[in-house]
């Protein structure tokens, strides 16, 4: 959000390109000592830095996208990708914008996570007009089916309302 950089005394044309200078800065930190980086906005002295994190290459990292630029930012980096839910048809064009970004970089993209956020809630009855993912348990169901068809592996549900009223809801989602 451009209010977020401003309070930072950062400008917000630098987002993308220091946001990747960043996930490169930090994998030279969580790699082999001595560390040092010198970038663009980023500096690291020669040091000693620990801990090391306990998961090889660093802990897995998901990278939010909302443009096509993100979205090929996100594969390069071999970042795993989060991406707001409106319809199937952004979504099947951005993870397969990610996909082909992370293979033309060296990436495995079977590798890399995609997660989808719902902005919304599961209901008890079903809805005649709904967005993915919305909707009662057996709608839900359905569209997780095809969540995971298309590569998406974990999903979180947003709440408008008492997030602590939509657990039985999703507790029999779970149960199937």
């Amino acid at each position: 959000m451009e209010q977020e950089f401003e309070a930072a005394g950062v400008s917000m044309k630098r987002r993308g390109a220091g946001f990747e200078e960043h996930i490169v800065a930090m994998r030279a930190v969580w790699g082999a000592d001595p560390v040092s980086f010198e970038g663009r906005f980023y500096r690291i002295p020669q040091a000693d830095i620990g801990p090391k994190p306990v998961r090889p290459g660093g802990p897995r990292l998901m990278a939010g996208a909302g443009s096509t630029v993100a979205a090929e930012r996100a594969g390069r980096l071999g970042v795993g990708l989060t991406l707001v839910i409106f319809d199937w048809d952004t979504i099947w064009e951005t993870i397969e914008t990610f996909r082909t970004a992370a293979s033309a970089a060296g990436h495995d993209p079977s590798t890399l996570p995609i997660m989808l956020q719902v902005n919304g809630n599961i209901s008890a009855q079903p809805l005649d007009e709904r967005g993915p993912l919305l909707g009662s348990t057996d709608q839900v169901a359905a569209d997780l089916d095809h969540a995971t068809k298309i590569g998406v592996e974990h999903v979180y549900w947003n709440s408008a309302d008492d997030p602590l009223s939509q657990l039985p809801l999703l507790e029999q989602l779970r149960r199937g």
